[in-house]
């Protein structure tokens, strides 16, 4: 039997290093759901805007790597044109198909310049297809690198043992590797900028930054109304039937039948951007492929077109830099 004396004078010691560690558990405890906070955002985060990019650095199967429904983003590229572009769209792609016909047709005799339809499909190609294939890498929503071993999906809300970036203007700049790639497999929605103008001048911004020229790096323009579902216009069908005719009587292999394939309005009814909702009244502006290389030049084109119809403007996300 011993004295109790010894045990009674270590009690402080112990009830210290027991307050320590209790501390410690609740600091711990703390930064988790902070962490978990601002991994996992609710609604209404990240400038406005929702959304999200999950990063996993791990192998994945090649079902996971892609959409499995094919999302070939035709209806937002056609919803990023006006009516009347989708008409004189709808007009060459008619001249050309006439042609195509009259080139099967022994009775008939082509009188028409071949040089002058050629020029309009190769004019036609330039403007449409860097359109074409940023709509088309939107549309996919998730992304893998070639090796498959890191995969990025955009969300509003990502998995506990997944990494988050996050965009809008307060976006994540890491510029670790992981980071880098990710965005460059996202750069529709890591590169975009979301604006939102003034209601009374919304019409104004669209065309201004819609509008066509030499050496623009902006592919697509998209507001809410553009994201889920084909505008209708009265081209919409005479452009089905002059792609349809192509796809019939152009040789297999021959030059833009692709293009004309990935125009197809079958292609156009379904919502490619369900994962995808802006902030009301705001606006989607996606880079082209080759603009990533000038980030600052195509976000100041962007500013640039803007400030020439309103100065007042909402700036909801913009590329890191």
């Amino acid at each position: 039997m011993g004295s109790s004396f010894p045990r009674r004078s270590s009690d402080p010691r112990r009830r210290a290093v027991r307050a320590v560690t209790l501390d410690a558990i609740a600091l711990v405890s703390v930064l988790a759901v902070l962490s978990a906070t601002a991994c996992r955002p609710a609604h209404g985060s990240a400038g406005g805007l929702a959304l999200w990019l999950e990063v996993r650095s791990v192998a994945v199967a090649p079902a996971r790597a892609a959409r499995e429904d094919g999302a070939s983003g035709v209806g937002l590229a056609l919803n990023a044109m006006s009516d009347a572009e989708r008409s004189r769209m709808a007009e060459t792609l008619g001249h050309l198909a006439d042609r195509l016909e009259r080139e099967h047709n022994p009775l008939v005799d082509d009188l028409d310049d071949e040089s002058d339809v050629h020029s309009e499909v190769a004019g036609l190609a330039r403007e449409r297809l860097p359109m074409l294939t940023a709509a088309a890498a939107l549309a996919q929503g998730q992304w893998a690198s070639a090796d498959r071993r890191l995969t990025v999906r955009a969300t509003t809300g990502c998995a506990p043992d997944a990494r988050c970036i996050p965009l809008g203007v307060h976006a994540d700049s890491s510029d670790d590797r992981v980071a880098t790639r990710a965005r460059f497999l996202a750069w529709p929605v890591a590169y975009g900028v979301v604006l939102r103008p003034p209601s009374d001048r919304a019409r104004a911004v669209v065309e201004a930054l819609r509008t066509r020229a030499d050496g623009s790096r902006i592919a697509l323009v998209l507001g809410e109304e553009d994201l889920h579902a084909l505008r209708f216009s009265a081209a919409l069908p005479e452009l089905a039937d002059g792609i349809a005719r192509i796809d019939r009587w152009a040789p297999e292999g021959a030059p833009m039948k692709e293009l004309f394939r990935r125009l197809s309005a079958r292609d156009a009814t379904s919502d490619d951007l369900r994962w995808l909702t802006l902030p009301s009244g705001a606006l989607l502006v996606v880079p082209r492929l080759g603009a990533l290389a000038s980030v600052d030049a195509f976000v100041n084109e962007v500013r640039v077109r803007v400030g020439a119809v309103t100065a007042q403007v909402e700036w909801l996300a913009l590329p890191p830099g």
